[in-house]
């Protein structure tokens, strides 16, 4: 996770940390410090807010 900043479960943070990575609370986070971006959510209900971000940056309908 060195450089990244993924969302995750404030349970998480401290192994986002631990790991070299800084977690911010919230529902979708789009980080683009990697070769591609990555797509991280919070808890399974945010897979809707995922879904729909990634429909809009690809171009599908």
């Amino acid at each position: 996770m060195r450089g990244l900043t993924p969302t995750s479960w404030p349970g998480l943070a401290a192994d986002v940390g631990n790991s070299g990575g800084t977690s911010v609370d919230e529902p979708l986070r789009v980080c683009e410090a990697a070769t591609s971006a990555l797509v991280t959510s919070r808890e399974p209900g945010n897979h809707d807010a995922s879904v729909l971000r990634s429909s809009s940056s690809s171009g599908a309908p």
